[in-house]
């Protein structure tokens, strides 16, 4: 293992252990059996080695939302999916706890580019389906954030214990394509 990795998995299990704000770089590089100097030539600060594991996790993400996009079903089938492998990922992430427990004020930038990424990401996915006539032409700034926000909420604030990743993508995939309106009743 490089040096490299062993400051990334050393600050890892620091931060699931005791949590981004608790952990100093002297602590990462104790545990890392480097000098703190080598941490430094790697990760300027504490918020550049938190940054990487921002990026690893939207990468992530991004790597289970496109194995999805290979599948060739339709745009309800692949959101269902996405949302399931999403909550599913969510769920068996210690790192995604902790971010969410930490992102706090002082994590705002952190949450910002999450957000600005992922919405970002949604927007190319719903341009391609509405290019390939799969969805209605829309305003993709705002169902992006529509459904970001759903997502983000589902991820942030609904009970991990209770997150049954099937039952949710269900009722999402339900509500994009029905909506909540018993037939006849419109």
């Amino acid at each position: 293992m490089n040096t490299k990795d062993k400051i990334i998995n050393a600050s890892e299990s620091l931060f699931k252990a005791y949590g981004y704000k608790k952990v100093s770089m002297d602590e990462i590089a104790k545990q890392a059996k480097v000098t703190k100097k080598t941490v430094y030539s790697y990760f300027k600060t504490k918020a550049d080695l938190f940054e990487y594991f921002i990026n690893r996790e939207i990468k992530n993400m991004k790597d289970i939302a496109l194995s999805v996009e290979k599948d060739n079903t339709t745009f309800i089938d692949r959101i269902h999916e996405m949302v399931y492998r999403l909550i599913k990922y969510k769920k068996e992430s210690d790192f995604i706890s902790i971010v969410t427990n930490e992102v706090k004020e002082d994590m705002k930038e952190f949450d910002e580019k999450i957000t600005v990424s992922i919405r970002k990401f949604i927007e190319d996915k719903l341009n391609e389906s509405i290019k390939k006539n799969e969805i209605k032409k829309l305003d993709v700034k705002l169902v992006s954030f529509l459904i970001y926000t759903m997502y983000k909420g589902i991820i942030l604030s609904y009970p991990s214990d209770e997150l049954n990743e099937e039952e949710i993508s269900n009722t999402l995939s339900t509500i994009l394509k029905d909506g909540l309106l018993v037939k006849g009743e419109e």
